[in-house]
């Protein structure tokens, strides 16, 4: 029970981050980059947040164990996110956070155009675009299936 506690307040400590640098930092600096490290903060916040379900669902023996891998894990996650009342959202945004974090590990140019900042693949042939206000919307979104993972640790 003690790695589901630390999960939480590691996603806890992660969303904050991401929500301070979304609603305080970058309206001072304006600066697009800050986009990168909110996405990834807010991935980081919400794959420990799923994690920390995994474990409290392996906990209580509700499932025996879950897979290492990001696509495995979020299908079993899936499976047992009704039962606390997380929404469809949460699944949505958390693919989108992916795939803006693994465009970003291995992207070979990154640009920034009109306040977005532009991530192309290895062959240029697909990009993915971040923003802050779409990011903002991630955080609108997330935040009441994030509390009722939190909750879950009361």
């Amino acid at each position: 029970m003690e790695k589901f506690h630390q999960l939480l307040l590691e996603s806890d400590r992660l969303f904050k981050t991401a929500d301070h640098l979304a609603y305080v930092t970058y309206p001072m600096l304006k600066e697009v980059k800050l986009t990168i490290t909110i996405s990834n903060n807010l991935y980081a916040a919400m794959t420990k947040a799923m994690e920390a379900v995994l474990e409290y669902e392996k906990y209580y023996k509700k499932i025996f164990s879950y897979p290492e891998d990001f696509n495995s894990r979020l299908q079993v996650f899936m499976k047992s996110m009704q039962r606390y009342g997380i929404s469809q959202n949460f699944i949505d945004i958390i693919k989108d956070l992916n795939k803006i974090v693994n465009f970003h590990r291995s992207s070979p140019i990154e640009i920034v155009r009109d306040n977005r900042y532009v991530i192309f693949t290895e062959a240029y042939r697909d990009s993915k675009t971040v923003d802050i206000e779409t990011l903002k919307r991630y955080i609108f979104n997330i935040r009441p299936s994030l509390e009722k993972i939190y909750k879950l640790g009361m």
